[in-house]
């Protein structure tokens, strides 16, 4: 039993280690599951002067933005959208490594999925006229909100001048306290 003990305390505390370590690669970007988190894929909203966004024929899936919405190979995320997603991906796998009390409770109740989403939208080659999306933690799900459905969105922006803006803290913890009082938790 204390053998069994050990070797489960050596996985947690190797499990958390592996999250903290950066990504320096796009490309190492991984679909992981890291202290009960999962994150199953990535999509980039690369917004352009030349056409109007649409949705979802122009979403770029995967964590490299790989695949079109038809499932077809892209040419990938621009390489300024897949740096700032590298980043967005260091900051969700330093997350799962330490999250706040409140999201570890969350989940722990099991009222809230635990499956995240992370996104970015490239505003670097968009018109000066469009519409920017704020960089936010949010949950997603279709039909009627229900927590224990759909996804958390990790949503970062690539602002014109080339800035990658994160999800930010405040705004984080304020988002897992709204939810917590939503599910009376």
């Amino acid at each position: 039993m204390k053998l069994l003990a050990v070797a489960l305390t050596l996985f947690i505390v190797s499990t958390s280690a592996l999250a903290q370590e950066k990504v320096t690669r796009p490309e190492d970007m991984k679909e992981v599951t890291v202290n009960g988190f999962e994150l199953s894929g990535g999509e980039y909203w690369v917004f352009t002067a030349e056409k109007e966004f649409s949705y979802p024929d122009d979403v770029l899936w995967g964590l490299q933005g790989q695949w079109n919405n038809d499932e077809t190979d892209s040419q990938g995320a621009p390489v300024k959208a897949l740096a700032c997603g590298l980043q967005a991906y260091n900051k969700l796998m330093d997350f799962y490594a330490n999250p706040p009390e409140g999201m570890k409770k969350l989940i722990e109740v099991g009222k809230t999925t635990n499956r995240f989403f992370l996104w970015v939208n490239d505003y670097t080659t968009a018109s000066d006229t469009e519409e920017v999306r704020e960089n936010s933690f949010w949950h997603w799900n279709r039909g009627e909100k229900d927590y224990s459905k759909g996804y958390f969105k990790w949503e970062s922006t690539l602002t014109k001048d080339g800035q990658c803006l994160l999800p930010d803290d405040a705004q984080i913890l304020e988002t897992i306290k709204d939810i917590s009082k939503k599910l009376k938790i």
